[in-house]
């Protein structure tokens, strides 16, 4: 005898049916980022589309069956389009190149805060 419950999350294991596996490849965690309240908010909005970025991201464990010992604390580093969106967020527009590679090309500095805000 077979049952599979279907590609469902771990809320949706415990909200239905009581338990939640432990290694779970289908579970992931939205990120909705809001943009800030200021002067510059429509220049960035505009930024954010222009250079196609989602201010709504899903992050999924590390692996297709993550081991027991990986979480979404495993992540370590942030995800590139998540990268992207604090990068305009955080940064002055005029400086900014959301393509650079994690580091590189002055953006060390405003890559530790976009790494500092998720914390």
């Amino acid at each position: 005898v077979c049952l599979s419950y279907g590609p469902l999350q771990n809320w949706e294991f415990l909200f239905y049916y009581g338990f939640c596996p432990q290694a779970n490849p289908h579970d992931r965690l939205i990120i909705n980022v809001d943009l800030p309240d200021d002067e510059s908010t429509a220049e960035k909005e505009v930024v954010l589309q222009l250079q196609g970025i989602p201010t709504e991201l899903a992050l999924r464990p590390r692996g297709a069956l993550p081991e027991a010992s990986e979480s979404w604390a495993a992540m370590r580093s942030l995800p590139p389009q998540l990268l992207r969106c604090f990068r305009v967020l955080l940064g002055q527009i005029q400086d900014l190149d959301v393509d650079a590679a994690p580091g590189e090309g002055g953006m060390l500095e405003l890559d530790l805060q976009c790494l500092d805000a998720t914390q």
